[in-house]
C-alpha cells in the first residue's frame, strides 16, 4: 500500500512537469523557438519575426529605440599607432613650434602648437622685419628665436618684444654669413647648436650656470664641415647634383620640380630642367625592358618586329591621351641604325621621340591700366 502511494506520487510530479514544459513552450513566440539557419542573414530573421506595430492601431505612437542600441550597431574605433619619437638625452628637454623633437621627424601626436605657456600672449615686434618664424625653448624657459639673420634669447610675453641676449655673425664674427635657424637645436646643456649658410656649425653658450641669459653669446666651438669632408673625401664638394630632402606627410620627398643638375640661367641639358621630363624618360625605358625580355633569345621574326611596334605605339599614344606626353610620338624601326652587320649579330634598335608634359612651376598674369573703358560715356552721341 505504501509502495501504491508513492508510486502514485511520482506519477504526479512527472505530470505536473510535463504540464509545466508544455505551458513555457507554448508561451515562447516562433522565432524565439527556432533559431536563424545558416541560409539566413540577420536582416532576413529579423524580417521574418513578427512586429509589434502589425497589432497597433495607426494612431499609435512609436517609441524611439533605446541609446544603447544605437551605440552597440556603432564602428569601433580603430586606435592609432603612437608616433612617438625617444628623447635625445643630449638635448635640451625643450619644445619647438617648427619641427616636433631634435631629430626633426615632424612626427606627433600631440596638439600643436607647442610651448611652455599654456597661454596666449601678444607681443609687438619692431627689431625683426616679420615676427619669428621659428621659436625653441631651453631648459629653463627662455624663448630662442632667429634675429636678423643671428639668433637671439627675446622676451616674447612682454607687451614689446625685447632682446635678452643675442649672437649677430655681422656684429660679433666679421659677417659673411647667416644662421639657419629652421635646423637649429638645443643640447643638454642648454648650448645653441646652429648651422651656417657657409657650411659651418657653431655651438654658442647663451646662459651662465645659474641659467642667467648671456648679453652677448659666446662661440665655443665652430667647425667647418664642408673642409672636413673634402680633407675626408680628397675631392671638393659643390652643391652641383645635391637635392634637398624634407620630411613630409611621413616619408623623405625631394624639394622643388627641378633635378640637381639644373642650375638657373645656364645653359644645361633639356632633359635634367624637370625632374618629371628624366623619370618619364626612364618610365618609358624600363617599360620597354620589362615587356620585351622575356622575348630575348627567342627568334627575330618580322612578325615580332612589327608587334614590338604596335605595342610600344598603343602605350606612347595612352600616355599622350593621359597627359603625360605632348604632340604625336611615334616609335622608328630605323634603317640607318640597323645596320646588317648589326642584324647577322642579333642587335636590334627601335626609336622614340617623346616630350615630357612639363610641370606649373609658375603662373604670372600681367594687369595693365587703360582709358579705352571712358568711350561708354559718349556712346550714343550727344543728347
Amino acid at each position: 500500500m505504501k509502495m501504491g502511494k508513492v508510486l502514485r506520487s511520482a506519477l504526479l510530479l512527472l505530470l505536473a512537469a510535463a504540464l509545466c514544459l508544455s505551458i513555457a513552450a507554448c508561451t515562447q513566440t516562433p522565432a524565439e523557438s527556432s533559431p536563424v539557419s545558416e541560409t539566413q542573414t540577420p536582416e532576413t530573421a529579423a524580417s521574418e519575426k513578427a512586429s509589434p506595430e502589425d497589432d497597433m492601431p495607426e494612431d499609435a505612437g512609436t517609441e524611439e529605440p533605446p541609446a544603447s542600441d544605437a551605440l552597440s550597431s556603432a564602428l569601433p574605433v580603430k586606435t592609432l599607432r603612437a608616433k612617438r619619437v625617444d628623447e635625445n638625452p643630449y638635448m635640451a628637454k625643450s619644445d619647438a613650434n617648427i619641427h616636433h623633437d631634435g631629430y626633426n621627424t615632424d612626427s606627433t601626436d600631440e596638439v600643436l602648437p607647442l610651448g611652455i605657456y599654456p597661454e596666449i600672449n601678444v607681443s609687438y615686434e619692431k627689431t625683426n622685419a616679420n615676427a619669428s618664424p621659428a621659436i625653441y625653448f631651453d631648459s629653463y624657459g627662455h624663448a630662442v628665436v632667429p634675429l636678423l639673420g643671428g639668433i637671439a634669447i627675446r622676451d616674447l610675453n612682454a607687451k614689446e618684444t625685447t632682446t635678452l641676449g643675442y649672437f649677430s655673425p655681422k656684429q660679433h664674427d666679421g659677417g659673411g654669413y647667416v644662421i639657419q635657424s629652421s635646423y637649429t637645436f638645443l643640447d643638454s646643456e642648454n648650448r645653441i647648436v646652429c648651422p651656417t649658410s657657409n657650411n659651418h656649425v657653431l655651438m654658442l653658450r647663451a646662459t651662465d650656470e645659474a641659467g642667467n641669459v648671456l648679453p652677448e653669446f659666446e662661440k665655443v666651438l665652430d667647425i667647418d664641415i664642408k673642409a672636413a669632408a673634402e680633407a675626408a673625401l680628397g675631392k671638393e664638394l659643390t652643391q652641383n647634383g645635391i637635392s634637398t630632402a624634407v620630411a613630409w606627410g611621413g616619408e623623405w620627398v625631394l624639394w622643388g620640380d627641378h633635378t640637381a643638375a639644373y642650375t638657373y640661367g645656364a645653359d644645361v641639358d633639356p632633359r635634367a630642367i624637370f625632374d618629371v621630363s628624366m623619370r618619364m624618360l626612364m618610365h618609358i625605358t624600363n617599360s620597354f625592358q620589362r615587356e620585351w625580355s622575356p622575348e630575348i633569345d627567342s627568334p627575330m621574326t618580322r612578325a615580332l618586329k612589327d608587334r614590338i611596334i604596335n605595342r610600344e605605339q598603343e602605350k606612347l599614344d595612352g600616355y599622350v591621351s593621359m597627359g603625360a606626353l605632348l604632340g604625336e610620338p611615334v616609335i622608328l624601326f630605323l634603317e640607318s641604325e640597323n645596320s646588317t652587320t648589326d642584324v647577322m649579330n642579333g642587335d636590334f634598335r627601335w626609336d622614340i621621340a617623346v616630350t615630357p608634359t612639363p610641370p606649373l612651376k609658375s603662373a604670372s598674369v600681367y594687369v595693365a591700366y587703360t582709358d579705352a573703358g571712358f568711350s561708354v560715356y559718349y556712346e550714343g552721341g550727344d543728347e
